[in-house]
Parts: structure tokens; sequence; C-alpha cells
């Protein structure tokens, strides 16, 4: 048995012991909240003290949205394309996986007056998010490039920023072994599937891969739509599935015309390339969210406001997958 193979099963069979471990626990008081949840929450809130919270709450801000485009964006100018795309691809799935399970069994997070005093959310607690979002980013990202050192370096991050949830009290233990589970059986199946489904996409014309980007879109569109309950949540998963779309879109075009080279050919010209690419995607990011707000604001449209905020994020695919690259590439960097 190859040894990709033996780490598969390895993770398949972790992330469904976790996840049955966290149902196990959770419903077997259900609806009231079992014992053991609430003894490591009271523990953490009264035998932590603030300065140890407050170190653990820098740990959490790693598993926050701008982490992950930073990284992502960073690899995708000096690093390999085609890699990133298949990290977006997995971390985006894991994403709409989260909040779907999210609102699907829309349980409770511990009470806010135990929250540390720093901590915001209103979304529902199981899975955690971040245990979920890290564990799948960097547990991906080790797949593709296969160094120890980032191995045991993403190790770490995935454990410190779950953990640091339990900490700060803002998650219960079972939604933070639940999202630990579920990141570990999607970058399972990502080993299993990543590689024959991108051969069969490759193979097909650019019209039909424009086609099943799009009917991605729907696909993913319909459950976020009728199953995510509050309408502030369901815009923000809306904003993150339409860049995603737009991304994909540029990415399948990006051949016929820029023909992006990836590979930075030394240090300097790969710290250049991130500073635009990054400063670009972030300028337009603020840059259109000042603009659009004061539109909005003058007509005093929610509608309106909704519909710029998702223009917004449409527009990021393109500025980071055509326009970025296009600049790179003509100053020859």
């Amino acid at each position: 048995m190859k040894k990709e193979d033996i780490v598969t099963i390895a993770l398949l069979i972790i992330g469904i012991g976790l996840i049955v471990a966290a149902f196990g626990i959770i419903f077997s008081s259900y609806p009231v909240r079992n014992s053991l949840d609430k003894v490591i929450t009271d523990y953490m809130f009264t035998h932590v003290n603030s300065s140890v919270k407050s170190f653990f709450y820098y740990i959490t801000l790693l598993g926050e949205a701008l982490i992950y485009i930073g990284v992502l964006l960073t690899l995708y100018y000096v690093w390999d394309k085609k890699k990133v795309v298949r990290l977006m691809i997995v971390l985006f799935s894991s994403t709409i996986i989260n909040s779907l399970f999210k609102y699907g069994f829309n349980l409770s997070r511990p009470p806010k007056n135990q929250w540390f005093y720093q901590m915001s959310g209103t979304s529902p607690g199981f899975p955690s998010g971040h245990a979920q979002m890290n564990t799948t980013f960097w547990g991906a990202i080790s797949i593709v490039v296969k160094k120890p050192w980032l191995i045991i370096t993403s190790t770490a991050i995935a454990l410190l920023v779950s953990f640091s949830r339990i900490i700060l009290c803002v998650h219960w233990f079972t939604d933070v072994i639940g999202g630990l589970g579920i990141g570990l059986v999607i970058v399972g199946l990502f080993m299993v599937f990543s590689n024959p489904l991108e051969t069969w996409i490759q193979k097909q014309s650019k019209h039909v891969q424009l086609l099943i980007t799009f009917l991605v879109f729907i696909i993913f569109t319909l459950p976020i739509v009728f199953t995510v309950r509050d309408s502030d949540a369901m815009i923000q998963q809306l904003k993150f599935l339409t860049l995603f779309t737009t991304v994909i879109l540029s990415y399948i075009v990006e051949g016929e015309f820029i023909n992006f080279d990836s590979r930075a050919k030394n240090w300097w010209k790969a710290i250049t390339r991130v500073i635009i690419g990054i400063g670009m995607f972030f300028a337009t990011y603020f840059g259109l969210k000042t603009l659009f707000g004061l539109i909005a604001s003058a007509v005093g449209s929610t509608i309106l406001q909704v519909t710029l905020d998702l223009v917004r994020y449409a527009v990021l695919g393109p500025v980071a997958i055509l326009l970025s690259p296009w600049i790179i590439m003509k100053l020859k960097l």
C-alpha cells in the first residue's frame, strides 16, 4: 500500500472518529447541553487568566479569512498557480459545508457572558468554523507541498487555532473536535478525488469548464439560500461564493489571454509580485467598499447595498487572476 493511501485512510478514520465522538457527546443529553462541554468551558472561564486568553486571542486571528487570502495570493504569484487553485477549491468547499452544518444543526454556543471580551460572533456553534477551516486549509497545503517542516507547522497552527476557541470560551469542546473531524475528512477526500477530478475537467473544452463553474455556482447557491436562516450570514456566504466563482472563471480563461508564469525567478521579483498582487486585491476591496457604500447611503437602499457588495466581490476575482498577473507579466517580473 502506498504511503499516500495510508495517510488518506488515517485522515478519514480519525476524522470520522472525531465526528462520531462529537455527536455522541452532544446527543447524549440533547437538548440539554452535556456536562463535559459545560465543565471544560466553565474551567476555561474561571481558571485561565486574561494574559493567557489575550495570547490565544491573537492565535485565533490566524484563522481569519484575510490570512487565507493573503497566503493563497502569495503562493499564486510566486509558486504554482495550478496547485493554488486546488487549494482554493477545497477551502471554499469546506466553507460552504461548514455553513450548511452550522445552520442545519443550529446548536448554540457557550453563553456570551463567558466569552473573552474581544470575541464576537452570531453564527451557531457546531462545528467550529475556525477548527474546520484551519484543518482543511493547512492540511491541504501540507498534502500539496509535502515538506516535513510545513506538515509540522501546519499541524501546530491548526491545533492552536482550534483549541483557542475553547480557551476563549467562544465554542464548546464538541464544536471544536467536530470541526477538526470534518476538516480531516475533507482533506482525506481531497487526496482521493482531486487528481482524477482535475484530469477529467482538463479534458473538457473551455466552454464546458465555464458551464461547469456556473452549475457549481447554482448548486451551492440553493442550499445557502434555503438553509442559512440568518440574512447577514447568507449574504456573506453568497459574497464568498461570488468571489470563488469569478476566481475560477478568470483562471479558466487566463491561459488563453495571459498565460501567467507563476514561478518567480528570484527573491526580489517574488516580493514585488506579492506586493502588486495583494496590494491591488485589497485596494480594490476597500476602494470599492468605500465607493459603493457612499452610493448606497446616498440612495438609501438596502437592496442596492447588497447588490453592490456582490459586484465588489465579483470584481475581485478578475483583479487577482487576470489584472495583477497581466501587470506582473508586462513589468517582466
